[in-house]
This record gives structure tokens, sequence and C-alpha cells, in this order.
């Protein structure tokens, strides 16, 4: 995928992601896939991902299908999913985060990566269900 960047550095507890390239419903799908290879590799299920894209972020739409594509293969597998973009604006942070919750997955999204980290510190170790403590 031509620009597509995945760089995985462990966290405190969680594994930290920064993904570079076209904004796109494909790099999306080949990235979520990447990130699931690494936790299984790690054995961490609590995920920090920045989206660090050349030009403007997801659309609403490409968003969405992804999210309604790829939530069966998520439920149950994370314990604590944060999506740090910035350049999102709120309405469509709010609108991934609840697509994604309705489907089960414990998601959140943020515009700063701190916020991102001190949610993910207040899930439980064995919970998977994005739940605070």
């Amino acid at each position: 995928m031509d620009g597509y960047r995945l760089e995985c550095t462990p966290g405190d507890g969680y594994l930290h992601f920064v993904v570079a390239g076209q904004p796109s419903k494909e790099l999306m799908m080949k990235c979520v896939s990447d990130i699931r290879d690494a936790c299984v590799e790690h054995g961490c299920y609590r995920v920090l991902l920045e989206g660090n894209f050349e030009t403007g972020t997801i659309q609403d739409l490409q968003m969405f299908q992804f999210i309604v594509e790829r939530s069966p293969h998520a439920l149950g597998f994370y314990q604590a999913f944060a999506y740090v973009d910035a350049a999102l604006n709120q309405e469509a942070q709010l609108f991934a985060e609840t697509a994604a919750v309705n489907r089960g997955i414990p998601v959140r999204v943020f515009a700063k990566a701190g916020d991102a980290v001190a949610w993910i510190g207040t899930i439980d170790g064995d919970d998977r269900s994005g739940k605070s403590s």
C-alpha cells in the first residue's frame, strides 16, 4: 500500500501504534490487521492508535463502513482501543466511537494522545468491555 507505515512501541500496559499514509478504508483494514497480529505477538490487547495522515482524515462514511465490516473480528479481542486523530472534528469522533461501542467494541476516540493513555490506564486488566474500573 503506497505510503503506508505502521510503527509499534510498547507502552506501560499497552501497545502504541502510529499509522501514516493516505487515509482510506483500505489503509485502515491493513492497519487493523497488522495491529491484531502485533497484539497476539506481544500478548497485549490494549491499543493506542494515532492517525498521522499525509492529508486529511478518514471520511465519516468510510469510517462507518470500516467499523461495520471489522467489528465482528474485534468483538472480545481488545481490552481497550484508543484512536487519536486531532484532525477529526468532534462530531466525527463521537460518530465513530458510538458506532464501535454499539457493536460491543471498547473504543474511545481522542484528539490528544495523553487523554487516550489516561483512559487506557483506567481499564481493568482482564476486562474486554472497555469499561473503566
